[in-house]
């Protein structure tokens, strides 16, 4: 018994030593050594560099920060992250691992593993997506923490094995934190905390050669010939998406498809009351002058969306106790202020959103703007936009109002009305946010281009994605493409119809995912901006070569007003 107990232990302690010298056989992976001087650290996201290190704060709120610009880690098999960093450890100060993004919040179906610095600790969390709190966590109480330290997470097997300053302090069993097979790199940091790092690298044992880092950020886009915006420009069509500017600063892929592709753009936030006009007598125009440069050096024609909303607005409008003068000076001087800035440059306004109320009984939305301004709210902003930009083509914006339904109607009475007065209109925008089932049926549709068109007034679909169900499947993809080619076509075929914009263009940061529980993939290009067949569906309506007739829908329209 003795001897076997002998051998039993000796072979433990051979184990030992072989896991040790494959352990010191691991080295880094090609590209990884030089991962924090990528530019995409600092772009966009606050963070700032200091005697070539880059520090990444939090300010007054937790901070899960994720490069989603930049390189990622291919997770194949046995790998290691290796940073040096430093905080102060009184609170949480991490590197993360981000193997799925959050949707509607930072944890929301997002998975996460962090591994930091915490009253004196060393931590690691991982969040599964179904809290905010994280659903596993482990600390490893080490010695010499002060000043910089050199931490390391290993997944050797079914383990995670962590690494401080060289030593191995601890094991834990992996967690699948990696489902998608990449992780973003990124950080997490309390409130009033700042975390520096120093280096980070990726590691890997020499018989994996799968793990790598990718500098493509995933983007796998072969360009078409000829894109969509020759096709469009060849029939008189407007065809475009919504933008955010951090992307196109930050997204050298995203830049590429979106000049190249469309000949307009919408701004998707930009010009919202929050983001422009955040505190009285202050306004912050860097979003909206980085997208209308963009758009003019790629000759794209612009809308501005949008200058009167009842959402997006800051507290300093939400709480106002102003006299009904003190509001319409206000919304006169934001609308007058933005219009005038940007005249002869931006070519559509989206001056109000959704003053329609959805209770049923007709009539506008009650709102800060309907009870401050006063229910001719909307004329007025309409004259204040005209006379700030007499050139700019004004639009009436709104959802559920692009077939025949109480809705269209009430928005129809709406600007039929203003045109009558002589309140300066020139447009209506419909939204178009559906999925297979629940899109207005084609002749409905026509029917209400049509009638709009009656009244002198353009027609813009403004905002259109078709969500299908997360776990898509390729006849889904099919129905999808199948609306938008039957939407485009309806476009076609009135004259008035003179702009096909979508809310997005890509799924990789599409709005549907935190917005609609459950559903995805509503845009022309997957996430790795590959064309889908919706993208194709597009290029096949506007290579026809006759526009169809109301007779092709079902139905022909009357359009008396």
């Amino acid at each position: 018994m003795r001897k076997l107990k002998v051998s039993g232990y000796l072979l433990w302690i051979v184990v030992l030593l072989l896991t040790a010298c494959a352990a010191d056989s691991w080295s880094p992976v090609a590209g990884s050594t030089e991962l924090l001087k990528d530019a995409s650290w600092t772009c966009g996201s606050g963070n700032t560099t200091k005697d070539g290190a880059l520090v990444i704060a939090a300010g007054n709120e937790f901070r899960a920060y994720v490069n989603i610009y930049g390189p990622r880690l291919i997770t194949q098999g046995d790998f290691g992250v290796a940073v040096t960093l430093s905080a102060a450890q009184e609170n949480l100060a991490a590197f993360s691992l981000v193997g799925r993004l959050g949707t509607s919040a930072w944890w929301d179906q997002g998975r996460k593993l962090d591994v930091g610095l915490e009253e004196g600790q060393i931590i690691v969390n991982y969040y599964n997506g179904a809290s905010f709190m994280p659903n596993v966590t482990q600390t490893f109480a080490v010695d010499g923490l002060s000043g910089k330290v050199k931490l390391e997470l290993r997944r050797v097997g079914a383990e995670f094995v962590v690494f401080a300053n060289g030593k191995e302090i601890g094991r834990m069993a992996a967690v699948d934190a990696f489902p998608d097979g990449f992780a973003y790199f990124g950080a997490s940091v309390r409130p009033n905390n700042a975390l520096t790092l120093y280096d980070l690298t990726v590691t890997a044992p020499p018989e994996n050669t799968a793990v790598a880092v990718d500098f493509s950020g995933g983007a796998a886009y072969t360009p078409t010939e000829p894109p969509l915006r020759t096709l469009a420009d060849a029939r008189h069509l407007l065809v475009g998406g919504a933008v955010e500017p951090q992307h196109i600063l930050c997204d050298k892929t995203y830049a590429e498809v979106l000049g190249r592709e469309f000949n307009i753009l919408v701004t998707e936030n930009a010009f919202k009351f929050w983001p422009i006009h955040p505190e009285p007598g202050r306004y912050d125009f860097t979003g909206s002058d980085t997208v209308v440069e963009y758009a003019e050096a790629h000759d794209m024609r612009i809308r501005g969306h949008t200058l009167v909303w009842h959402q997006s607005t800051p507290d300093w409008i939400n709480n106002a106790t102003f006299t009904q003068e003190q509001w319409n000076e206000v919304l006169q001087e934001h609308i007058t202020t933005i219009v005038s800035r940007y005249k002869g440059r931006v070519d559509y306004w989206d001056v109000v959103n959704e003053a329609i109320s959805e209770s049923g009984s007709g009539g506008l939305r009650k709102t800060v703007w309907s009870t401050g301004v006063g229910a001719d709210y909307v004329d007025k902003a309409f004259t204040w936009a005209h006379a700030a930009d007499p050139e700019a083509l004004l639009f009436y914006n709104d959802y559920g109002a692009e077939g025949l339904n109480p809705k269209s109607d009430q928005v129809y009475a709406l600007v039929k009305d203003m045109v009558a007065r002589g309140v300066p209109i020139h447009g209506v925008g419909l939204q178009m946010h559906v999925a297979p089932g629940t899109a207005p049926k084609p002749e409905d549709l026509l029917a209400n281009i049509q009638r709009l068109g009656a009244l002198g007034l353009q027609v813009h679909i403004t905002e259109l994605d078709v969500r299908l169900p997360s776990n898509v499947t390729e006849s889904m993809l099919t129905l999808q493409a199948n609306l938008y080619q039957e939407l485009l076509e309806v476009c076609l075929s009135a004259d008035n119809c003179t702009a096909f914009v979508m809310w997005g263009f890509t799924d990789r940061y599409s709005w549907i995912p935190g917005s609609a529980s459950g559903y995805d993939h509503a845009l022309i290009f997957d996430k790795a901006y590959r064309p889908k067949p919706a993208y194709f569906a597009l290029r096949k309506a506007l290579e026809m070569k006759q526009s169809l007739g109301p007779e092709d829908f079902g139905a022909s329209c009357n359009c008396a007003p």
